[in-house]
């Protein structure tokens, strides 16, 4: 016991008893030391975030006990990701929204999606706009809320890595001027330069400006290649492990990695490819569907997601950080269920876009040297949200999850007249993680279309992408589900006539609502709302809808 602590004991002991006498006060005394003796000391965290991961994209998740799963499992190559989940707890029922931004403006902010970000959650909108509202006037997290790094920070370092290059074939002449190296120094703000590239391991001025194939190579002459080291995920690798090998591990880092992959349009390595064939070939599992190329870029770069984890988790336990580490392992939204991404959520229905199961319950889970040995290898199935990190490891850090910045900010606009930001929505779930219980009973609103109340959810408004993948999807017959054309202002651009457009994205309309019992029917095949005996139910969710609908963020 420190001195600090025996000269507690020693005060506590000579002060004057409460009511219950002396022998109370010891025993209280006793159960507040033994309490501070056994927490924890603040962890460092390593929150790594997969886009568009699908359900299917673990191995872990895969089974073999039919030709074509065998086969899905066998082009599925994880093992990192599957030791460190099966090594953690893992989060059964994660759920995010059906699309990145409001996901990550979730998970930063702390609120629910609906209540950080503007509009119909399944569809980007990055140029909205009110010009008389510069706080939420605008797509994104509202500059008057408190990002979950600016809370940490009070306890711990933070470290943000992210870039938007593969996003760029979205039609949005804003998004796409955005280059952000800005950890080179605090004002830079012009894309990677060639020095910038060679400090982290990229030195290929000769090939700089030159169009690529999705394995790094020069289109018009496909044996000169760019170096792995080039590959952009290989560059922030590196830059995150020189964060982890310079911090001083007497203090608590933050580090967090927002990874491009498994997100379109896929690019990967081409010694990953070759990888990947000579394991696939190694498990022994005859191809029964013929491997298209689309999906075998997909499989390789979830390998090279894995071997980058692996990595990371490899340097933290170098640096002698890794015992005290909380390991945070999520995806943003379920995978894209489309043939330009070819991925799916195999045995889950949808995908990205959608509010059905494979798009917004997503993989998740905790590991590393900080979570309780007794705790591990354990799944979690009480409802955790993506904005439930932001008060998880604020408790954890030892800091409040109470936005005081926003609250003091909502006086000013009251006055003016102006929208006022709702609170924190998230909730601390590190106890519930560890002893198993729900703390989220009561009705969870996924987005304006959808609510949860555990084990329904209703589903209102229709959805593309609503079918039913087989674990091995597409093949060469696969011809839709296509991805819809966006323009810049999130609108479906048409070129097809509207019933086809329809037909070839496979909408499904609920109009007022379907019912689903997802804990008994997780694949989400009984529409319960037209069974008489759950009318009652039903009406009941659909007015909880439209009381949280109310409460949505006003732009």
């Amino acid at each position: 016991m420190s001195m600090a602590r025996r000269a507690l004991a020693c005060c506590l002991l000579l002060a004057k008893p409460d009511r219950c006498g002396a022998e109370c006060a010891v025993d209280l005394l006793q159960r507040k030391l033994d309490l501070e003796l056994s927490a924890p000391s603040v962890p460092h965290v390593l929150m790594i975030v997969a886009d568009d991961l699908g359900w299917a994209d673990l191995r872990s998740r895969r089974r073999a006990e039919t030709a074509q799963e065998a086969q899905g499992w066998a082009e599925t190559h994880t093992p990192n990701l599957d030791k460190l989940r099966a090594e953690g707890v893992s989060l059964e029922r994660h759920y995010t929204t059906s699309s990145s931004p409001p996901s990550r403006c979730s998970l930063w902010s702390g609120r629910l999606p609906t209540h950080v970000t503007h509009g119909d959650l399944s569809v980007n909108h990055q140029m909205l706009w009110n010009k008389k509202d510069n706080n939420s006037g605008f797509d994104g997290i509202p500059r008057g809320m408190t990002g979950l790094g600016t809370k940490l920070k009070e306890a711990e370092n933070d470290y943000w890595s992210k870039d938007r290059g593969p996003l760029k074939y979205l039609l949005d002449i804003c998004l796409n001027k955005f280059k952000d190296f800005s950890f080179y120094n605090a004002t830079y703000r012009g894309g990677v330069t060639a020095q910038m590239s060679t400090e982290l391991g990229c030195n290929a001025t000769l090939m700089r400006g030159k169009p690529f194939t999705p394995m790094g190579c020069d289109m018009d002459n496909r044996s000169e290649c760019l170096p792995e080291t080039c590959y952009e995920e290989a560059m922030f690798l590196q830059h995150a492990k020189r964060i982890v090998q310079n911090h001083d591990k007497t203090k608590p880092l933050f580090l967090t990695f927002a990874h491009h992959l498994p997100h379109s349009p896929v690019s990967v390595p081409w010694s990953y490819m070759k990888k990947l064939e000579e394991l696939v070939v190694a498990t022994g599992v005859p191809h029964t569907v013929p491997w298209t190329t689309k999906r075998k870029i997909h499989a390789a770069s979830l390998l090279y997601l894995d071997a980058m984890v692996g990595d990371l988790v490899q340097t933290f336990q170098e640096q002698g950080m890794y015992e005290n580490t909380l390991l945070v392992f999520l995806s943003d939204n379920g995978a894209a269920a489309n043939l330009r991404q070819s991925a799916h959520n195999y045995p889950l229905k949808g995908g990205k876009y959608a509010d059905w199961e494979g798009g917004l319950r997503t993989n998740a889970f905790i590991s590393g040297g900080f979570v309780p040995p007794e705790h591990r290898g354990k799944q979690f199935s009480g409802i955790f949200h993506i904005a439930d990190w932001y008060a998880t490891l604020c408790d954890l850090a030892g800091v409040d999850h109470v936005d005081h910045k926003s609250a003091e900010a909502n006086k000013y606009l009251e006055q003016q007249g102006l929208p006022v930001m709702p609170p924190v929505d998230s909730r601390p779930q590190w106890r519930h993680l560890l002893d198993g219980s729900n703390a989220r009973p009561d009705p969870l609103q996924l987005s304006e279309k959808t609510v949860l109340r555990w084990p329904y959810k209703l589903v209102t408004g229709s959805h593309k992408g609503s079918f039913w993948p087989g674990p091995v999807w597409p093949n060469c017959s696969t011809t839709d589900p296509v991805e819809a054309n966006l323009d810049a202002f999130g609108r479906d651009e048409p070129v097809f006539n509207e019933s086809e457009m329809r037909r070839r994205t496979f909408v499904e309309d609920c109009g007022a609502g379907c019912l689903f019992d997802v804990d008994r029917d997780p694949r989400e095949l009984t529409n319960l709302a037209t069974d008489p005996n759950h009318s009652a139910l039903l009406a009941a969710m659909q007015d909880e809808l439209t009381a949280l609908n109310a409460k949505n963020l006003q732009a």
